[in-house]
């Protein structure tokens, strides 16, 4: 007898052994790592924060059914690195876009805020340049009132013939200006808009006094340079307390 006809069961072993060290890769845990690279997109775009979410889901759901499955499945690491990916941009789009818009708002205050001081200390001529866009914009030196005197004296005028101007350059010194909120914050392409609020306290007799302005500031990030212009758009006085 042949060596096969008296080993019948050798290969039949073989076969049976060859299924039990056979395991399939889960489906979820690919799904998982793909979802974790296109997490990318979180850093880009908000509305593609939806993806680590679904990232980390379908990994956390393959971990799962891997480790029940008595070894019959894999793709564990592939589930790892998924979950990593969509856990590191999942987090980051968000905290990169809190801190962007954060520093955008501490800009557009500091530049409201020199607006408010320029009229607190008498000097609309400089109050007046914050409110044109920086290609426009004169330089904020001493050359500045001689500017005005000579060619921009009508526009001088027209900023004068606003109440809050006045109402500020009237009061001087004497007006403590605080940051109140921010009540709008939007970006659209290149340009940043903002609203926000101030309380303006002023002595009146042996009280004090406060009146609510909103300022409204625009920036438009300058192509080919790291420069933005910030400029007002809009001021008004005497407005409602937001909220009430």
């Amino acid at each position: 007898m042949s060596e096969h006809s008296q080993h019948p069961s050798r290969f039949s072993d073989a076969a049976e052994a060859d299924l039990a060290e056979y395991r399939s890769v889960s489906g979820i845990a690919v799904a998982g790592l793909v979802f974790g690279v296109l997490s990318l997109g979180a850093m880009v775009d908000p509305l593609a924060w939806i993806l680590p979410l679904v990232g980390i889901l379908f990994c956390a759901t393959a971990l799962v059914h891997i480790a029940g499955s008595d070894r019959s499945l894999i793709g564990r690491k592939a589930a790892l690195v998924g979950l990593a990916l969509s856990v590191t941009f999942g987090t980051a789009g968000p905290v990169e876009l809190f801190c962007s818009r954060w520093l955008v708002r501490r800009e557009a205050r500091q530049f409201a805020e020199a607006w408010f001081e320029y009229l607190r200390q008498g000097e609309p001529h400089k109050a007046h340049q914050l409110t044109l866009p920086l290609a426009d914009r004169l330089p904020l030196d001493d050359s500045l009132w001689l500017e005005y005197q000579q060619g921009l004296r009508l526009d001088l005028k027209e900023e004068l013939k606003k109440p809050l101007v006045r109402s500020l350059l009237h009061l001087g010194d004497q007006a403590q200006v605080r940051f109140y909120q921010t009540t709008m914050q939007d970006r659209t392409g290149n340009r940043d808009r903002l609203e926000m609020v101030y309380a303006v306290t002023y002595p009146e007799g042996e009280e004090k006094k406060s009146y609510l302005v909103s300022v409204r500031l625009e920036r438009r990030e300058i192509e080919h340079t790291t420069r933005a212009g910030w400029h007002i758009i809009g001021a008004d006085g005497g407005i409602r307390r937001p909220g009430a």
